[in-house]
């Protein structure tokens, strides 16, 4: 009996060691980013905001500002490959607006710049000052953009809530006049 109970006891002290080196795993929570699930996960942000001239040092660009705009944020969006995005998001007549420029080469956008990738519901051909245009639409969503190929540059207007051919155009109008003026 006494070699049953001496077994037992070191197959019990064995198990506690196993115990010991198991490592305890936690589940991730699919609800929370991953960066709060796991702290050591550093991510460079590629938008960086700064005041307007620093914007203009940076990119060459000028977004202006629009009359009757509220809360403007001025920031760059540092791509790893081309020519940084100057962006200003701010709030016009009650819309919540981003505005992007970027110099482009010749008359072809080198890519959209909206940052918006939907499956848009109608795409129309208009004008922004004079400036050929294409407006997207899908539900709430929509951008505007056009090219000023004199000065070798790309824009786009973007909102998110409220928006439909007719407004995006009349607004890319008044903030386009901004830079011009």
């Amino acid at each position: 009996m006494n070699k049953k109970f001496l077994s037992l006891i070191i197959a019990l002290l064995f198990m506690v060691v196993l115990t010991g080196c198991i490592e305890r795993v936690e589940e991730i929570d699919p609800t929370k980013p991953l960066a709060a699930a796991d702290s050591s996960l550093k991510i460079a942000n590629p938008i960086k905001e700064m005041s307007r001239e620093e914007l203009i040092e940076k990119t060459g660009l000028d977004l202006g500002s629009p009359e009757g705009a509220e809360d403007m944020v001025y920031s760059v969006i540092e791509l790893s490959e081309g020519r940084p995005i100057a962006q200003l998001r701010f709030k016009l007549e009650g819309h919540e607006l981003c505005f992007r420029a970027q110099t482009v080469n010749g008359k072809s956008a080198a890519g959209d710049i909206s940052g918006l990738y939907y499956n848009w519901a109608y795409t129309r051909n208009t004008f922004v000052a004079r400036l050929y245009a294409v407006v997207n639409v899908s539900g709430d969503v929509g951008y505007i953009k056009w090219i000023d190929a004199e000065n070798g540059v790309q824009y786009s207007l973007s909102m998110t809530e409220g928006a439909d051919e007719k407004l995006l155009v009349e607004l890319a109008d008044k903030v386009f006049a901004s830079i011009l003026a």
